[in-house]
C-alpha cells in the first residue's frame, strides 16, 4: 500500500475512535452505575453530547475521504494555478449603456398599469 492510503486509513480509524469511544464509555457507565435518583440535567447533557459526537463521525468521514484523496489535492493545485493565471488578466470595463432588460422592464410595467386602469395595449403604445 502506498503512504497516502495508509495515512487516510489511519485518520479515518482515529476519527472513528475519537467519536465513538466517549459514546461507548458513557453507555457502559450508564449500564453499570445507573441509579434513577442520579438522573440530572448534567447527565442528560452529557448523553446528548456523546450521542451527537457519535453521529458526527458519519458526517466527518466524507470530508476526510475528499480532503485526503489524490484527486482533491490535484484539483486544489490546478485551482491555484488558474487563480494565478486569472490574476494576470486585466478585467474589461463595463459598458455605460442601459441594458435591454431595463427598457423591457419599463415597457412591461406600463402595460401592467394600463391593464389595471382599463386601457388597451394600443393606448399604452401611444403613451
Amino acid at each position: 500500500m502506498n503512504r497516502c492510503t495508509l495515512y487516510m486509513i489511519l485518520s479515518i480509524v482515529l476519527t472513528c475512535w475519537a467519536c465513538f469511544i466517549p459514546f461507548w464509555l458513557w453507555q457502559l457507565l450508564s449500564i453499570y452505575y445507573y441509579k434513577p435518583e442520579n438522573l440530572t440535567t448534567t447527565t442528560v447533557y452529557i448523553n446528548f453530547i456523546v450521542t451527537c459526537l457519535a453521529y458526527c463521525n458519519s458526517c466527518i468521514n466524507p470530508f476526510l475521504y475528499t480532503l485526503l484523496s489524490k484527486n482533491y489535492k490535484e484539483y486544489l493545485r490546478s485551482l491555484q494555478k488558474n487563480c494565478i493565471n486569472l490574476s494576470k488578466i486585466k478585467p474589461k470595463r463595463c459598458s455605460s449603456r442601459r441594458s435591454m432588460v431595463s427598457g423591457s422592464h419599463a415597457y412591461t410595467e406600463s402595460i401592467a398599469i394600463a391593464q389595471i386602469t382599463g386601457l388597451t395595449n394600443e393606448d399604452v403604445c401611444t403613451l
